[in-house]
């Protein structure tokens, strides 16, 4: 298919082959797909069960290594038989799947936190993130300190005052409203009613103080990460650049009164040298490893189709097919003997020329075939010994590539011989002397004194300022400490009410002769204690939460510098932890306070949610969503059809889409492959192969498949057959034939014109 010049193409497959092998012999579940995969391009996978979608995406993402073909992932090589661990830690961090069911795929033992937080340190996305972090942590306080602590103050000021305002507003509300229940004359129900929706304003009160010391803890945060991109980007008050300008100087003439300038130059040079020859070498070998890699995985294709061959050669029933795959099992047996012997010498090529020569390699082998096709006996030496492939103009370019790395090498040794020469006939008299240094701590003696003079005028205004915020805070806090003695007694009346409530019933209860009705009053008792209990216990949920908050606000001031101890890294390290995760939960739709619950505790579509948040927390580049909405209720998934679009979009991701779901593929995909027998049999943009399916296989699919717009037809049986394949052959084998431009379908010549012409 033709791909836009302007977007980058991240997955890229070639011919991927996965063989299973068992006693009873070798099976070809996937053969020769291929396919590009855009930064934000949806590709469905379409088919029906065994046709090989998921093997093809289990494949991908190396839950099975074992697969013969070409495949990269934004440019870096990821098929083989075995990958180096760089690649792998690569390969996991950048595609991530997505299981059918998301309640097996979670650990139910852990909370939601844990499980994303186990990603993270499995593909070291924390470890990479804490070594950015501390690399200018302490510079980032240091130039920011007094931001920081107004900053801090300010917001934990509005914090205070929010939570105050609307503790005030449903106390004023509910010492009005409970004053006029009555529990004596009135209706059981209503009076129950009354007293559970108290606890439901409570509840709700409660929410949107935990919500707002979430987005406290964010701002302040955010505060931070603000003042490190300040930071990194050297945007920094003029007095500040010209102390760190100063230090640095003096750093300068002090290491330049030990050696001369033109001297530490040829240092550096000499240095940079050693640097570019060791990575020149680490780079070659890393190639040469990729590309052993790819000879050897084309290898242990021919090897697995020499096997076949064997196999079916064996249990053939007439002497047609018993011809036709002993030559092919001779002609890759010829394959495999001619690679095997050269795969050292080859190894200099780059991956496009060895996946270019084995393409060479299997179209001669088809032309050497249909060069027997006519005959009816098997010549064992004509066939071995008139193979004439070969890899002569290869080995050439391999072994010149070969000599071009050498001479490099050579070249950069030669480089660092020469500056060592040099070194002799340069002056080591210093640059600087005693003078200059004292010139120099002058000049940052200077510029300090002006900092400070500057440092204590701000100071003056800052201190008011903060002085300013912690007055306000005590006051607050001086009515929080009235407006918790108001919350004791309001809930102290309203359990007053309550045990009265209940002594009612019971005195009901006692009074009454008539059996099936002192069992319904016990029922419905045992319903208002059940209700009252689990609105109870989710309050106190609410109560344990802020208290946790509140000290996880308070681990801020280490990240901040306004606390410091043999703690504070840590502090720093589990405080960045929770925001990615958080963030992670937020990019889903879901909120942060949802980290410490378990799966159990929510619906399908939240679990779901959870399970695309666990993938995208690592920032991949491509998501394998193996019928992600199958094990969903109808009603929510165009939800997560829709969360999923939107973030392939937002965050240019690369989605393979594996679905049975018809009309759900033609919402979300961009194109749309059709998978028969582990073959793409037909693929193209998504809204030309819905107008005009040509494979016999995708118009049996589009006929038969249920969709939710037909959900209430009855199901309609599939009568195709399996008629095209008869007419495809060993020797006379379907490609891959242009439709329209953005539509190919997999078939013979013959099969082409006529499907073409129906």
């Amino acid at each position: 298919m033709n791909k836009s010049e302007e977007q980058e193409i991240l997955l890229k497959v070639i011919n991927l082959q996965k063989f299973f092998a068992n006693k009873n012999g070798i099976l070809k579940a996937v053969q020769n797909v291929s396919f590009d995969l855009e930064e934000g391009e949806i590709l469905g996978l379409i088919g029906e069960s065994g046709s090989g979608k998921t093997t093809l995406g289990r494949s991908l993402i190396r839950l099975y290594d074992d697969y013969n073909g070409f495949v990269s992932l934004d440019g870096n090589v990821i098929s083989g038989k075995k990958i180096s661990k760089k690649n792998r830690l690569f390969l996991h961090k950048n595609i991530q799947m997505i299981f059918q069911d998301p309640h097996t795929s979670m650990n139910s033992q852990k909370t939601v936190y844990s499980i994303l937080k186990e990603s993270l340190i499995i593909n070291k996305v924390l470890k990479n993130k804490y070594k950015d972090i501390f690399s200018d942590w302490e510079q980032v306080k240091k130039f920011f300190k007094y931001t920081f602590i107004e900053n801090y103050h300010k917001t934990s000021l509005e914090n205070i005052v929010f939570e105050n305002e609307v503790e005030l507003d449903f106390i004023s509300k509910w010492e009005k409203k409970l004053k006029l229940i009555n529990t004596s004359e009135s209706e059981f129900d209503e009076v129950f009613s009354e007293m559970f929706l108290f606890l439901e304003s409570k509840q709700n009160m409660e929410s949107k103080v935990v919500t707002k010391y979430f987005e406290t803890t964010k701002k302040i945060f955010n505060s931070y990460l603000e003042g490190m991109e300040k930071y990194r980007k050297d945007d920094l008050f003029i007095d500040e650049k010209d102390l760190i300008e100063a230090t640095e100087n003096l750093k300068k003439v002090i290491k330049l009164s030990k050696v001369s300038l033109e001297r530490e130059k040829l240092l550096e040079q000499i240095f940079e040298q050693k640097k570019y020859l060791k990575s020149f070498k680490f780079k070659q070998r890393e190639k040469i490893s990729r590309r052993k890699n790819t000879l050897k995985n084309y290898l242990e294709e021919f090897k697995n189709n020499l096997k076949l061959f064997l196999q079916q050669k064996n249990i053939s029933l007439n002497q047609k097919d018993f011809l036709i795959n002993y030559k092919w099992y001779l002609i890759y047996k010829k394959s495999f003997s001619l690679l095997s012997k050269n795969l050292n010498l080859l190894k200099y090529l780059t991956i496009e020329e060895i996946s270019k020569l084995i393409e060479f390699q299997k179209n001669y082998n088809l032309r050497y075939f249909n060069s027997f096709e006519n005959e009816n006996k098997v010549n064992k030496k004509q066939i071995l010994n008139g193979y004439e492939f070969s890899y002569k103009k290869e080995l050439s370019k391999s072994n010149q590539t070969r000599i071009t790395i050498l001479n490099e090498k050579k070249e950069y040794k030669d480089n660092i011989n020469e500056l060592r020469k040099k070194m002799g006939s340069i002056s080591k008299i210093p640059t600087y002397n005693v003078q200059d240094i004292e010139k120099a701590k002058l000049n940052l003696k200077s510029t300090k004194e002006k900092n400070d003079q500057e440092l204590s005028e701000y100071l003056v205004k800052h201190s008011k300022t903060i002085s300013k915020y912690k007055e306000d805070f005590i006051k607050a806090k001086s009515i929080q400490d009235e407006i918790k003695l108001k919350k004791e007694s309001l809930d102290l009346y309203f359990q007053n009410l309550l045990n009265y409530f209940f002594k009612r019933i019971e005195t009901e209860i006692f009074l009454e002769k008539n059996k099936h009705t002192i069992n319904s009053w016990k029922t419905k008792t045992l319903s208002f204690k059940t209700r009252l209990f689990e609105k109870k216990d989710t309050l106190e949920s609410f109560e344990i939460e802020k208290n946790l908050l509140k000290k996880e606000i308070k681990k801020l001031e280490h990240l901040l510098g306004m606390k410091e101890n043999l703690f504070s890294k840590y502090f720093v390290k589990d405080i960045f932890a929770k925001e990615i995760i958080y963030s992670a939960l937020e990019d889903v739709g879901l909120l942060r306070q949802f980290a410490y619950r378990y799966p159990h505790e929510f619906s399908g579509g939240q679990r779901q949610r959870i399970v695309i948040a666990r993938a995208l927390i690592t920032n991949p580049k491509v998501i394998i969503a193996d019928e992600p909405i199958a094990s969903l209720d109808i009603s929510i998934q165009a939800q997560v059809v829709n969360l999923l679009k939107d973030l392939c979009k937002t965050k240019k991701i690369g989605l393979i889409f594996i679905a049975h779901d018809l009309s759900m593929v033609e919402y979300i995909a961009d194109s749309i492959i059709i998978m028969h027998y582990g073959r793409i049999v037909e693929r193209g943009k998504t809204e030309k192969i819905f107008e005009n399916p040509i494979h016999p296989y995708t118009i049996s699919l589009f006929d038969s498949i249920p969709k939710i717009s037909n959900a209430n037809e009855k199901f309609k049986s599939s009568n195709f057959e399996l008629t095209y394949l008869n007419e495809q052959s060993l020797g006379n084998p379907p490609i891959l034939h242009e439709v329209a431009e953005n539509h190919h379908v997999l078939a013979t010549e013959e099969q082409f014109n006529h499907w073409i012409n129906k």
